[in-house]
């Protein structure tokens, strides 16, 4: 399966290509007009069976004109999956925290962290220039987009437990 994950921001947006055989495909990031159309001619090409998005959740917290503006960008680009009739799932940061962390409390550190050992470790996971590891240039944004996409394969898991559990 191959996943189109978004870190979506007010102007710019993370994206990374992950597939189930834990590949980084992509890892990218570009401004939300761009990423509309690369949505919209992957969308119509039939590139990635899912398109996951994270979501913006409520905290109790006051927030301000930018958190509703990536609100509005994650709504655009849910629309345009679905137009194309793709599977488009939302993911919350908290989700993702549980799914890789097993903490809803963890930090983007930890969250690294817990990626990083399951690609071996820090040194093997990243690398070096002169001898990159599969995360390579995953930095900041990107790890977070990555992040949302190793929760929802996670996540997808768990549910097909439960089913089986259940029948």
């Amino acid at each position: 399966m191959r996943i189109f994950a978004v870190d979506p921001g007010t102007e710019m947006s993370a994206v990374v290509e992950y597939t189930t055989n834990r590949l980084v495909v992509r890892a990218d990031i570009l401004r939300n007009e761009e990423l509309i159309k690369e949505i919209k001619d992957d969308a119509l090409h039939g590139c990635s069976d899912v398109y996951v998005f994270e979501m913006i959740e409520s905290m109790g917290m006051a927030v301000g004109r930018e958190t509703f503006q990536t609100v509005l960008w994650i709504g655009r680009m849910y629309q345009e999956c679905v137009r194309a009739g793709r599977r488009t799932e939302l993911v919350y940061r908290s989700q993702v925290k549980l799914a890789i962390c097993n903490d809803r409390r963890a930090r983007d550190a930890n969250i690294r962290a817990e990626i990083a050992d399951r690609f071996g470790g820090k040194l093997r996971a990243f690398g070096s220039k002169k001898n990159p590891g599969p995360l390579f240039g995953v930095t900041s944004h990107k790890m977070s987009a990555l992040a949302v996409a190793i929760a929802f394969i996670d996540m997808e898991k768990e549910r097909a437990e439960n089913e089986t559990r259940r029948a």
